[in-house]
């Protein structure tokens, strides 16, 4: 909006406002009430406006808040819907991978494939039996057919030719032999000529580079002695030049000391310092003589301060010497309440720490709880299994079976009826469960027993079973089985006992060992766990071991409950309160794959005492015989085994050893009280008097410090006034010795000027020499280094060439040494091919002899021969059938061995099918799981976004409600600004009505009735709204009758009613009254106009 439309705006809300003046001119009062009415409003509407923004505000923050926590659950829920999501599809992924009905058909196929590679299997090795039969039959016809050619081969032997033929071999081999070796030998003698003639060649070629080399080196050798020479000579002029050089920097470094000598600098300041001290010195002199007399006044004052203050210090001394012997006094006596109270307070405290220990022991005491249900159910079970061990009847075992049904559901939720209770001191105490102490131990066994006993006690057992007693021997054994666990690495949680351990150990002490399994065990294993550990722990594992082997032992069918409680120990003869049961528990640690590292396992050793029991007959009419857990008594009782220990957990022992705790305890408490009384009466005593002797010392250590000031204030006076004068005579000598010295200081400043002009121009020339020399030490380093480069060039020329020859010459000799070498060889070659070609002849010889014999003997032995060959062939035949039958036997076992591999290929593919159809079962159940969990997150999520719609819908209902009042605001804002305008204006119209109304009034007498009429009827004929508002206006604040809204508007209905009375039609009214509006509208925009143009409204402003 452009500023002439605001100015437009304006004009219309001051003409509403003069309108309504106009109206009533002969009551200016109520225009001031209608004006100031229309100003105020615009103010009370902002208020009101304003506050519903703020009101908005808060609901908008209110909504976004909302919003925001709504939007935040979305995005929660969606996350776990797409989370579930892909766990669905995770699952579906899996289930799709492997389907059920998939895996079920490859398990029925791989049972089916079992069953015909079963079959198939069975006739193959029926048939490979049948083969191996054959080839076994065939193999005695082969040895019979052996025998026959044995035979036949001895009479062939008889002849000789054998050894004929073996004599003529040999000889042809040695003739084959000595031929091959004479064609080596030659051969070889070739190959050493060769070798001799070309290492001869090396020899001389290598010897002429070396020649040539041995000349390239002299060479060099002459070139590294002349660049040696230039270099010498180089490094000679360097040297010399370096000492001119060195001499020129003394030269300029005594001329530059010799004009720091003079010290210019140091004169003026000797001059200036002696001038400064004469003025000094004179100042001194006449500041020593006003010292002087200050110092005299001052030493006559500190004199009388002295005396003084001695007196007063002698009182003080008095009163503390006093103080000090009643102090003494109390200090005695306090002393001896004191050593009283504190052997009191040791006592009590000693009685105290008794008491906790004795009352934590008795509180702490192995406790396991069993509620009346329990422990009748156990004595009924344990009366059931005495009455089936004596007589084993149908109607025994069943009535036991039932006594032990209901004794399992009644202690099915008894392990919170115990809580272990610690003690404090255990928690100190570092236990290796690895290596138990001896000690720990013991402790450990009988805290274990401790918890055994309690249970049999509160189950109602001791009758039944006895007790439970530590044995040197059951410990022994429960240590030496718990050591074998640990070396065998035995995984507990998957194997349960280590039978073999348990069952060796038993036998070495004598204790049963039965068919299968182990009968003294009781193991508890728990994960994760660590090496060492606190006895406080320790214990507690010990008794949930105990309490869940009583209480939660039913995969076990409670066999642990039964060992633990003595039920197991009903079938024995001598089974009563009077049986023992002898008891050792073992610790260790092992680290197993699968599981938290390391697991601790206890090992509870339960030996009951019971004896060899026959029980029956049974309803088959058979006999059971129970032997002993103790099977070698003698052997038993060696290992210690019935050796018990006394136990150290006896609460009757604990709870005396409380009383007589308590009752220490509350005499070393009266006893405290009453040197506690005596204590505190003779602290009193000595704090009052160590207080008064405080204060009389603060005052002794006062009045000293008062006199040491005094003293030092009367003595420091003497010596000011003894200094003053001695100083006062010293200033005047210094005054005089000062003038003196500032005439020397000036004689020697002029001196010093003149000298410091002659050493300046000495070592300017100094400087210049200095530089020349340097430029030539400069130029000769130059030279010096390049000679020297040249000297390592030829030395590394001269090295290289050197290294070559030795090379050379190295080479030489070894090129020699092989000739020499191959000149051996051939030495060595040539004579062994002599003897090679003389042996070859000789052999030649053997074997035409060898030859000539050979023939006579075949000649003999021919028939014989012939015989020998008709075995052979026989045999051969005999051999090619068993090799026959052998290879049918052979390919049947092979076939057998397929068929196996076939069996257990489809045993192995039944075994994956039937884990891949779990596996699919598996997924499956996952899929539903993770389906169901993915309708629940979508629920959620539906939920949630419902709710953040619900709140984004109050968020932009709250942000059109906050619109809208900001709307209202600036629009309240704006008209009351306008408000003020029009007040100033209705205020200026206000003043101008006043001084125009007495002529108005002139003017107007006769027709006042007339125009008094005439308004009363367009007040009451104009339109309804803007009479109200007149009205409303008019009676706020202005009349002095102060007449509310209420009654204006009454009145207004009245005056209508009394129209109507008179019967004034509407339409001659309604033309009146446009008449007198027409009139009134040009006065007051002609009013308007002028006041808004005295205004000088401005664009700004606006």
């Amino acid at each position: 909006m452009d500023r002439w439309k605001k100015l437009k705006d304006l004009a219309i809300v001051a003409t509403a406002g003069v309108a309504a003046v106009s109206f009533s001119q002969q009551k200016p009062e109520k225009v001031q009430a209608a004006t100031t009415t229309k100003a105020k409003k615009p103010a009370s509407q902002l208020t009101t406006a304003q506050n519903k923004q703020k009101a908005a505000q808060k609901q908008v923050a209110k909504a976004d808040k909302a919003n925001k926590a709504a939007n935040k659950a979305v995005k929660t829920a969606q996350n776990a819907v797409n989370t579930a999501g892909q766990k669905v599809a995770d699952a579906q992924t899996a289930a799709d991978a492997n389907p059920v009905d998939a895996a079920q058909n490859k398990v029925n196929t791989a049972n089916s494939q079992v069953t015909a590679a079963q079959d198939a299997e069975n006739s193959a090795q029926t048939t490979a039996d049948q083969a191996a039969k054959a080839a076994s039959d065939q193999q005695g016809q082969v040895t019979t057919a052996q025998t026959k050619q044995k035979s036949a081969q001895a009479e062939v032997d008889k002849t000789g030719l054998t050894a004929a033929e073996s004599k003529a071999k040999a000889a042809s081999d040695k003739a084959s032999q000595a031929a091959k070796t004479a064609s080596d030998a030659k051969a070889k003698q070739e190959a050493s000529q060769k070798a001799a003639n070309s290492a001869s060649q090396q020899v001389s070629d290598t010897n002429d580079q070396l020649t040539a080399k041995n000349k390239e080196k002299d060479s060099a050798q002459s070139a590294v002695n002349s660049a040696q020479a230039a270099s010498n000579n180089a490094n000679s002029k360097k040297s010399d030049q370096e000492k001119t050089v060195a001499d020129a920097k003394n030269a300029q470094s005594a001329a530059q000391k010799a004009l720091n000598d003079v010290n210019l600098s140091g004169a003026q300041n000797d001059k200036n310092n002696a001038e400064k001290a004469a003025n000094n010195a004179n100042n001194a002199e006449k500041d020593a003589e006003n010292a002087l007399n200050r110092a005299t006044a001052k030493a006559s004052q500190t004199a009388a301060a002295l005396t003084s203050a001695q007196n007063a210090k002698n009182a003080a001394d008095s009163e503390v010497n006093s103080d000090q012997q009643k102090a003494n006094s109390a200090q005695t006596a306090y002393n001896s309440a004191k050593s009283a109270y504190d052997q009191a307070q040791s006592k009590l405290n000693n009685s105290q720490a008794a008491q906790k220990a004795a009352q934590q022991a008795y509180d702490t005491y192995p406790t396991i709880n069993a509620n009346a249900e329990i422990k009748a159910a156990t004595q009924k079970y344990a009366e059931a299994e005495r009455a089936y061990y004596k007589s084993s009847t149908s109607a025994n075992l069943e009535a036991m079976n039932q006594a032990k049904t209901a004794w399992a559901k009644a202690i099915a939720n008894g392990a919170n009826l115990s809580q272990y209770l610690g003690k404090d001191g255990d928690q100190q105490v570092k236990v290796d469960l690895n290596n138990l102490t001896a000690e720990q131990q013991t402790e450990l066994s009988q805290y274990a027993a401790a918890l055994i006993n309690s249970a049999r006690e509160s189950f109602g057992m001791v009758q039944y079973a006895g007790k439970a007693s530590v044995s040197k021997g059951a410990m022994a054994a429960a240590g030496e089985i718990a050591k074998k666990y640990a070396n065998d690495k035995w995984n507990s949680f998957e194997n349960g006992h280590d039978n073999d351990a348990v069952n060796s150990v038993a036998k070495d002490y004598g204790l049963i060992v039965p068919d299968s399994g182990q009968g003294i065990e009781n193991l508890f294993t728990s994960a994760p766990a660590k090496n060492v550990s606190s006895l406080y722990a320790v214990k507690a594992d010990i008794f949930k071991a105990v309490n869940s082997m009583l209480y939660q032992d039913a995969d076990s069918d409670y066999g642990h409950a039964v060992s633990l409680l003595g039920l197991d120990a009903q079938r024995y003869s001598n089974a009563g309160s009077n049986m023992t049961t002898y008891f050792g528990l073992g610790t260790n640690t092992a680290e197993l794959d699968g599981y938290f590292g390391n697991t601790e396992q206890f090992h509870l050793i339960v030996v009951p005492n019971g004896q060899e029991t026959e029980v029956g007959p049974d309803a088959d009419g058979y006999y059971t015989i129970y032997p002993s857990p103790v099977t070698n008594a003698s052997t038993w009782q060696s290992k210690q085994g019935t050796q018990s220990l006394a136990s150290t957990y006896n609460l009757t022992t604990l709870k005396a050893n409380l009383d007589n705790a308590n009752t220490a305890l509350a005499s070393a408490q009266a006893d405290y009280n009453t040197k506690v009384n005596a204590y505190s009466s003779a602290k009193s005593v000595l704090d009052a008097a160590n207080t008064a002797l405080a204060n009389a010392k603060n005052n002794q250590s006062a009045k000293a410090t008062a006199l040491t000031k005094a003293q030092s204030a009367a003595s420091a006076a003497a010596t000011a006034k003894t200094n003053a004068a001695t100083a006062l005579t010293a200033a005047k000598n210094k005054q005089a010795s000062a003038a003196s010295a500032l005439k020397s200081a000036e004689a020697k400043l002029a001196a010093a000027t003149a000298q410091y002009a002659e050493k300046s121009k000495a070592l300017n020339s100094a400087n210049a020499n200095l530089s020349a020399q340097e430029k030539t030490l400069e130029a000769l380093t130059k030279d010096a280094s390049n000679s020297q480069a040249a000297l390592k060039s030829a030395q590394d020329h001269l090295s290289k060439v050197t290294s070559e020859a030795n090379a050379l010459s190295a080479k030489l000799t070894e090129l020699k040494n092989r000739a020499a070498s191959a000149q051996a060889e051939l030495s060595k070659a040539n004579s062994a091919l002599s003897s090679a070609e003389q042996a070859q002849k000789t052999a030649d010889s053997e074997k035409a002899s060898a030859d000539s014999a050979l023939a006579a003997v075949e000649k003999t032995a021919a028939p014989k021969k012939a015989a020998l060959a008709a075995v052979n062939k026989e045999l051969s035949a005999a051999q090619a059938k068993l090799a026959e039958l052998q290879k049918t036997a052979d390919s049947a076992k092979a076939d057998l061995a397929s068929k196996q591999e076939t069996l257990a290929n489809a045993q192995a593919d039944q075994k994956t099918a039937n884990a891949n159809l779990t596996a699919a079962q598996a997924a499956q159940a996952a899929l539903t799981s993770a389906q169901t969990a993915l309708a629940k997150a979508e629920a959620t999520l539906k939920s949630a976004k419902s709710k953040a719609a619900k709140t984004a819908k109050a968020l932009k209902t709250a942000k059109a409600a906050k619109a809208k009042a900001d709307k209202a605001v600036a629009t309240a804002k704006k008209r009351a600004k306008v408000a003020g305008i029009v007040n100033k204006t209705a205020k200026q119209i206000k003043t101008k009505s006043a001084k125009s109304k007495k002529t108005a009034k002139a003017k107007s007498k006769k027709k006042t009735a007339k125009k008094k009429s005439t308004k009363k009827t367009s007040q009451k004929k104009v339109t309804k709204k803007p009479v109200k508002k007149v009205a409303k206006k008019s009676t706020k604040k202005t009349s002095k009758k102060k007449v509310t809204k209420k009654p204006v508007k009454k009145v207004a209905k009245k005056s209508t009613k009394k129209t109507s009375k008179k019967r004034v039609t509407k339409k001659p009214v309604k033309k009146v009254a446009k008449k007198s509006t027409k009139k009134t509208k040009k006065a007051v925009k002609k009013s308007t106009k002028k006041q808004l143009k005295s205004l000088k409204v401005k664009r700004n402003s606006l």
